[in-house]
């Protein structure tokens, strides 16, 4: 499954680094960095010649008894079909079944 994501310094990273032990705390300080930047980070796929632009949400969860901001990457709206069957974004429009 593909799932290299580039965000617009150009920095690459992978969507699996979220549940990396090694690599998820410094892959949340990316997608904190990203999130509320009017530039979207990206996959590889892409459509109609273009790039598919990805979305970061943040979530606030209790940790420890704190609040504590989660970060996380999705597809645009209505653009999963979009994306290519072997890309961890892509979901099959459930309109076309």
């Amino acid at each position: 499954m593909r799932d290299w994501v580039t965000f617009p310094d150009g920095t690459r990273g992978r969507r699996s680094w979220d549940v990396d032990p090694l690599r998820a705390r410094a892959w949340q300080r990316r997608l904190a960095q990203a999130w509320g930047s009017d530039e979207r980070p990206v996959c590889d796929c892409r459509h109609q010649g273009q790039p598919m632009g990805l979305s970061v949400h943040r979530c606030l969860r209790q940790r420890d008894g704190r609040q504590v901001a989660v970060y996380h990457l999705a597809r645009l709206r209505n653009q999963g079909a979009l994306h290519g069957v072997a890309c961890s974004f892509h979901e099959a429009d459930p309109r076309c079944d």
